[in-house]
Formats: C-alpha cells, structure tokens, sequence
C-alpha cells in the first residue's frame, strides 16, 4: 500500500464550516433526539454536539463523520444526497467567491479548498469555458465525501455561478493509482 505525503495525511474543517453543518443537523432533531444523541456519544463528540467550534479553530473531518453518521441514525437527514447536499449548501452559503461566470470560477477552486479544508489538495488539471478537470489528492475519513459531497458542492457552485445544464463526474483512483488520488469532471452550459 502506498503511503500518502504527509500533507494528507491528518484532514480538518474550518470551523465556521463545521459548525453551519452541526447546527443545521442538530435542528433537525428533536429534544428528546438530542437526549439521546448526547447519551451515545463520547468526548471528544459528546463537546462538539454541544458546543459549537470557534470559527477560526479546525476540526478533524473523523469528527464531523461521526457526528454526521451518528444524527443519521436518527434524523431525517438519512440518505447520503441530502447531507451531501447540507454540507454543499452550507459550505456555500458565506462563500467568498465573487465571480461573473462559471469559468472566472474554476481557476479559485484550489485557493477556496485551501480555506475550508486542511489536508490535501485541489489542482485545475484542464479548463476551458464550458469544462474543467480537477485532481483532489487527500484522505477523508468518510468514501461519500469523494463521491458525494465534492461533487454536489462542485455542482452548487458551478449554478450559482450562472452555470446551466451542470454535470460533475467523479473518477476514483484506478487500481494502479494512489488511494487518495480523485478526478474530477465538469461540465456546464453558460
């Protein structure tokens, strides 16, 4: 098994990310849901469920998918779409991009992973106005995250940009390519 760089090896959250993600799950529990996920979890989940991270802090990404697969034993949230897409819209929501197209925003992609996330990295391997392709090299703890996740928020992005007609695709390392290594395909119209 090949060994990662060090640089992917520990993956964290910028905590004003991880924190949109815990609050907006947490309202979708009951009181007596809470009660319960309080009673099953350990420190260092049982601090996270009840304190929201500083916004500055990073938290490890094994933490929040914990707590993401934990709350979806007993929440509504309980198909791996709809968190992708919470965490997508979430990440989103205090995006700092200010683009006027889908193509002004591919080139900014690696700076604005580089802000959300700590561990890994986002490169643009090829661009064009209507196309791109990254490469993702990082370890999560969590298979949807490449699977899911990435490629909703890539999606939400890419139309919040004024992209129409979007498609992202996602290409896992093949059998004789590093573990960690991801590719991704996009595609829109406008």
């Amino acid at each position: 098994m090949q060994t990662p760089p060090a640089s992917l090896d520990v993956t964290h959250l910028r905590g004003r990310i991880a924190g949109l993600i815990r609050a907006s799950v947490l309202a979708t529990l009951r009181d007596a849901q809470r009660t319960k996920l309080l009673a099953q979890v350990a420190e260092p989940l049982r601090t996270f469920v009840a304190r929201a991270p500083e916004p500055d802090a990073w938290v490890p990404t094994s933490l929040l998918a914990e707590f993401l697969e934990v709350t979806r034993k007993l929440s509504a949230l309980n198909t791996t779409r709809s968190r992708a897409q919470l965490q997508a819209d979430l990440s989103l929501e205090d995006s700092p991009f200010q683009v006027a197209s889908a193509g002004d925003l591919v080139p900014q992609l690696p700076w604005f992973f580089s802000q959300v996330h700590r561990g890994g990295q986002v490169s643009v391997v090829a661009s064009g106005s209507d196309h791109a392709e990254l490469l993702l090299e990082a370890r999560y703890p969590y298979p949807e995250w490449y699977s899911e996740v990435l490629p909703m928020w890539l999606h939400r992005a890419l139309v919040r940009a004024g992209a129409q007609g979007v498609q992202v695709r996602h290409l896992p390392p093949g059998a004789d390519e590093a573990p960690w290594r991801h590719r991704y395909e996009l595609a829109w119209k406008g």
